[in-house]
C-alpha cells in the first residue's frame, strides 16, 4: 500500500478518535435538556416516550406508526387482546393522544376500517376526539385494569403520564367543536373501531341538569391576579360549572350571588376490558363532582383523588364580574350594584364552621380572593370551614354595617339551619379588614347605652319618630353580641381612626357620599323634629354621619367602640401592616398606624410587613389566618362535639 494511503488513514483513524461520537455515549447538554429526553411524550411534543417506541418496535409497527398511525393502533390493539401486558396499554394511550392532536390540525383525514380494505374520511376534529377518548379509555386500563404486571407505581413517571393522557383525553373527547362547552350528557361515543355506551350521573354534584347544564374545561384558561393556582392532583376533568339562574327559578337561594361558579371534575368509569373496544360492548360511566366537598372516589378497593382545579372558577367568575364597577360606585352612593347581605361561595356543608369574609373600604369581596384561594386548598383547613362574605355600602356609616353584618347572619342562619341542629353555625369566625374590621367588632360586643348616650340623653321611644324611623336608630345604636360569632380576626381596623381622615375630609366625605333611602329618611325625620325633641339629638344636625366621619380619631362613636370589650364567650385577634423597619409602635401601614390597629385584649397579634391595602392578599397574613383558624378549631372543638 502506497505510504500516501497509510498516512490518509492514520489521519482519518486519529479524526475519528478525537472528534466523532461513538455509537454509543453520552453528551453533557445540561439538565434541563437532559430531563427533556427523559420526559419525553406526546404530550409535549411530536416525540413518543422512548418506552412506546421500544413496545412499537416489539412488533414491528415502526414504519406503520409513521406512515398510517391508525392502522398502528389497530394492530397494536390486537395484540394488546393477547399480550396484557401493562406497557402496550401505555403505548397506545400514548399513540392514540399523538395522533388525536395531529389529527385536530387537518381539515379532514382517512381512516383505515379495521379488518377491511375501505377507507373513510372523516372531518380532522371528529376523527380527534374518538383517539382522545381512546387514550382516556386505554390509560384507564393502564391504570385500573387486570394485567399480569403490577399495578403501576405511583413513583413511576409513566403512572403521571397516564393520568395527564386520562384526563385531558377526557376534557379533549367531551368538549364541543367550536366551543369551550363540555358535554355531559348520556350518549354513545365512537372510538376509533369500536363505540362506547357512555351514561352521565351526578352522585356527587348537588345541582340538577336543569339548573348547571353549562361547563367549560379549566384547563383551557390560563388565570391572572391569583397565584398560586390552586389543583388538587388526581384522575379526572377539572371543570367550571355556570349556573343557569332561570332553570332556578324562585328556588334561587338569597345568599348565592348571580354570578356564582363552582369547580367541579367528571370522572370517566369505564366497564370491560381492552378487547371490547373494537366492539359496543364497552360501557362508561361519566360521574359529576363538586370540586369542594368531594376529593376521592373509590375504584374497586382503591382510593383515587379527583383532579380538581379550585382557582379558575374564581377568577373565571370575578372576570366579568359587577364587584369591579360596584367598588367605589357602593362608597359614594346609597344604591346597590350588588345587593347588601351575606353571601355563601359555594352551597352550604353542615357541620362546617362559617368563615365570613369582610372587606374594608371602596372594597368589595374580591379583596379576600387570595385568601379564600389559598384557605380552599388547605385540605385541613377546608375539611372544617366553609366560607361566606359580605357585602355592603361602605360609605354609610359603620353603627349601620355592623347591624347589616348581624341581620343577614340571623336570617342565612334560619334559613340554612331552622331548627338549629348544625353547632357549626354557632362557632362562626368573621374577618374584617379596614373598615369591615370595625364592622366585624360590632357582631361582638354588647353596647348598652354606650352608643345611644352619644346620640340622645332620653330614651327613644320619648322621641317622636316613625315607628320604622325608630327601629332603625335603635338597630345601629344598641348592639347585642351575634349568638352565631365565637371568634373575629381584626386586619389594619382603625380602632382609633384612620391617619388619613381629618376634619377636612369627613365634611369633604360627608357632601360626596349618599345615603340609602333609609338613613337619608331618617336623616329627614330627625331634621324635623321640633323644640325639646331637636335637642335631645345631640350632634347629628340632621345628618347620618357617613363612614369617614366614623374613622377621624376624634369621632365619638369610634371611641366608644374602641373602649368596648369583645363578649365573654367571643376570642379576638389582630393582624397589623407595617411599612418601616423600626419599632412597630410607632410604624403604620400607610393609612392606619400601629396604635389604631392594636387592641388589648386580644388572644394573638401578628405583624405583616406591607400596606394597608394589601393586608388581604398578603401571604403571611394569610398564613396567620391560617394558624387562627386551626387554633379556633383546637378550642371549639369540645364545644361542638358536646352540641
Amino acid at each position: 500500500m502506497p505510504s500516501t494511503w497509510i498516512c490518509a488513514l492514520l489521519i482519518g483513524g486519529l479524526v475519528f478518535l478525537l472528534g466523532c461520537q461513538t455509537p454509543i455515549g453520552v453528551d453533557r447538554v445540561g439538565m434541563t435538556r437532559a430531563y427533556e429526553q427523559i420526559t419525553a411524550s406526546t404530550l409535549t411534543g411530536p416525540q413518543l416516550s422512548a418506552d412506546s417506541e421500544t413496545v412499537i418496535g416489539r412488533y414491528g409497527l415502526e414504519k406503520l406508526a409513521q406512515d398510517s398511525p391508525d392502522l398502528a393502533i389497530a394492530k397494536l390493539q390486537e395484540e394488546a387482546c393477547k399480550d396484557n401486558r401493562r406497557d402496550v396499554l401505555f403505548a397506545l394511550a400514548e399513540l392514540s393522544y399523538g395522533t388525536a392532536h395531529n389529527y385536530e390540525s387537518y381539515t379532514w383525514v382517512t381512516i383505515h376500517q379495521q379488518g377491511q380494505q375501505a377507507l373513510v374520511s372523516l372531518p380532522g376534529k371528529k376523527a380527534a376526539r374518538g383517539y382522545y377518548f381512546a387514550s382516556a379509555v386505554y390509560s384507564y386500563f393502564y391504570l385500573f385494569g387486570d394485567s399480569q404486571d403490577p399495578v403501576p407505581d405511583r413513583y413511576d413517571r409513566h403512572f403521571r403520564i397516564a393520568c395527564d393522557f386520562y384526563n385531558r383525553g377526557l376534557a379533549k373527547a367531551l368538549t364541543k367543536e367550536n366551543s369551550d362547552d363540555v358535554s355531559l350528557i348520556s350518549r354513545e361515543l365512537k372510538l376509533p373501531y369500536g363505540t362506547v355506551n357512555m351514561t352521565a350521573t351526578r352522585p356527587g354534584f348537588p345541582w340538577s341538569e336543569a339548573q348547571f347544564h353549562e361547563f367549560v374545561a379549566a384547563d383551557e384558561y390560563t388565570v391572572r391576579g391569583l397565584s398560586p393556582r390552586e389543583r388538587v392532583a388526581g384522575l379526572g376533568m377539572p371543570l367550571i360549572g355556570i349556573p343557569d339562574r332561570a332553570a332556578f327559578g324562585s328556588n334561587w337561594p338569597s345568599y348565592y350571588m348571580p354570578g356564582i361558579k363552582v369547580p367541579a371534575s367528571a370522572f370517566l368509569r369505564v366497564d370491560g376490558t381492552v378487547c371490547d373496544m373494537t366492539s359496543t360492548r364497552l360501557k362508561a360511566s361519566l360521574e359529576l363532582y363538586s370540586g369542594y366537598n368531594v376529593r376521592e372516589v373509590k375504584i374497586g378497593k382503591e382510593t383515587v383523588p379527583l383532579e380538581t382545579d379550585l382557582t379558575t372558577p374564581i377568577a373565571y367568575g370575578l372576570q366579568s364580574s359587577i364587584q369591579w364597577k360596584a367598588r367605589m360606585a357602593q362608597f359614594f352612593t346609597g344604591k346597590e350594584l350588588m345587593k347588601s347581605g351575606v353571601y355563601l361561595t359555594h352551597p352550604y356543608e353542615p357541620g362546617k364552621i362559617p368563615v365570613v369574609f369582610v372587606y374594608g373600604t371602596s372594597g368589595s369581596p374580591s379583596d379576600w380572593a387570595q385568601a379564600f384561594n389559598t384557605l380552599e386548598a388547605d385540605p385541613v383547613v377546608s375539611a372544617r370551614y366553609q366560607y361566606w362574605f359580605l357585602v355592603y355600602n361602605t360609605g354609610n356609616p359603620i353603627a349601620y354595617s355592623g347591624w347589616l353584618l348581624r341581620d343577614r347572619l340571623d336570617k342565612v342562619v334560619h334559613e340554612l339551619d331552622p331548627q338549629g341542629k348544625d353547632a357549626a353555625l354557632r362557632n362562626m369566625v368573621i374577618i374584617g379588614h379596614s373598615q369591615g374590621g370595625l364592622v366585624t367588632k360590632l357582631t361582638a360586643v354588647d353596647s348598652g347605652d354606650k352608643f345611644w348616650s352619644l346620640v340622645s340623653d332620653k330614651p327613644i321611644d320619648q322621641l317622636g319618630l316613625k315607628p320604622a324611623d325608630r327601629e332603625l336608630l335603635s338597630n345601629m345604636l344598641i348592639f347585642e353580641h351575634s349568638p352565631y360569632v365565637k371568634r373575629v380576626v381584626l386586619a389594619c381596623a382603625p380602632n382609633l381612626g384612620s391617619i388619613l381622615v381629618n376634619n377636612f375630609i369627613q365634611t369633604l366625605a360627608q357632601h360626596l357620599i349618599s345615603m340609602p333611602s333609609d338613613l337619608a329618611q331618617l336623616g329627614t325625620s330627625i331634621a324635623t323634629l321640633g323644640g325639646s325633641q331637636n335637642a335631645a339629638i345631640k350632634k347629628l344636625g340632621g345628618k347620618v354621619p357617613t363612614s369617614v366621619a366614623n374613622m377621624n380619631p376624634d369621632n365619638p362613636f369610634l371611641l366608644a367602640l374602641h373602649g368596648l370589650p369583645l363578649a365573654d364567650d367571643i376570642k379576638g385577634d389582630t393582624i397589623i401592616g407595617v411599612l418601616g423597619t423600626g419599632p412597630v409602635e410607632d410604624d403604620n401601614d400607610g393609612v392606619v398606624a400601629y396604635k389604631s390597629a392594636y387592641l388589648p385584649g386580644m388572644e394573638t397579634q401578628n405583624i405583616v410587613h406591607c400596606g394597608h391595602g394589601d393586608v388581604p392578599s398578603n401571604p403571611a397574613a394569610i398564613d396567620d389566618i391560617r394558624r387562627i383558624l386551626l387554633l379556633h378549631l383546637k378550642e371549639t372543638s369540645s364545644t361542638m362535639s358536646a352540641k
